[in-house]
């Protein structure tokens, strides 16, 4: 009884860290801050994807538009909001598992950002309209990062690349995020006007390749594609073309999850395939000549 007690004396006298949110006006420095994906978290109610960010939009019926986010899938404990208000007033509520946390009111018409930090391991994380907030744009949501994120390389070109070296993968080493579809053209993508937003995701760890080749083709240019390596953002490629183009990345790390993502203006992307480098077979000869001297040994020995 005792130790019960003295347990619960100790678990009452250490303060729990609660979620503390800031706010501020402008444009934040981004050092030491890597964007995530929109992977991790869901629109509710109205609004959707749009060249500005994501769009939270007030409607008249329920329920209240919201983002929400499963801090599990996050190893992050912080998060940076960048918004664009286009009004001076209005609140955004911030809950952590349905608790109210913080009522933050919007500086500044036009940009501002908000930080959450000691964010739980677990649970869902929601930033809702509040009163007299009638809309609002998220242009990006940001992590710290863990580490530099990997310098990979990226070349892109218009046309069908020679493929002489190079060998077809599979589709078992990855899945796709959002809407897609395998067709005899390919694995086609399409983007979502709601996170998470549409991407191809493969597990590094699941193929031996530290270069690939993909083969893409797109309806129109202009358009812009993210890539990924453990949700941080290492290049964006714009769309070179409508119609086939090509995406080489080497020097890929041997394990981690790469994501290939519809980004701003690009609502159509097929993947034709994806190659990576052929490696040589081995020489049969060498066993081959092993193996006649192993028999030719044994021949002798037995006609002894």
């Amino acid at each position: 009884m005792r130790r019960v007690l003295l347990a619960a004396l100790v678990f009452w006298a250490v303060p729990v860290m609660a979620v503390t949110v800031r706010t501020g006006a402008g444009r934040p420095s981004l050092e030491g801050w890597c964007l995530l994906g929109w992977g991790t978290g869901s629109l509710v109610g109205h609004g959707g994807l749009t060249d500005q960010g994501l769009l939270l939009s007030a409607a008249q019926v329920p329920p209240t538009p919201a983002y929400e986010i499963n801090l599990k899938l996050l190893p992050q404990r912080a998060l940076l909001f960048l918004f664009q208000s286009p009004g001076p007033t209005g609140k955004l509520l911030v809950y952590a598992d349905n608790e109210l946390v913080s009522t933050a009111s919007i500086p500044a018409p036009g940009p501002w950002w908000m930080q959450i930090t000691n964010l739980p391991s677990t649970g869902i994380l929601r930033i809702e309209l509040g009163p007299y907030c009638d809309a609002i744009f998220i242009e990006g949501i940001y992590g710290p990062c863990k580490a530099p994120p990997p310098a990979i390389s990226v070349r892109s070109g218009v046309g069908k690349p020679s493929l002489e070296g190079w060998c077809e993968l599979g589709w078992g080493g990855g899945c796709v995020i959002g809407q897609g579809t395998l067709t005899d053209k390919g694995l086609e993508l399409r983007s979502l006007q709601a996170p998470p937003g549409t991407a191809y995701e493969l597990n590094l760890k699941l193929i031996p390749h530290k270069t690939l080749l993909f083969l893409l083709e797109s309806p129109e240019l202009g358009g812009k594609i993210r890539i990924y390596l453990d949700c941080q953002l290492v290049a964006t490629q714009i769309v070179p073309t409508s119609g086939p183009w090509w995406l080489e990345l080497s020097e890929l790390p041997d394990s981690g999850m790469l994501r290939i993502e519809l980004g701003p203006c690009c609502e159509y992307l097929l993947i034709r395939g994806i190659y990576g480098k052929c490696e040589p077979c081995p020489s049969p000869f060498p066993w081959l000549l092993g193996g006649l001297l192993v028999g030719a040994l044994l021949v002798w020995l037995a006609l002894r």
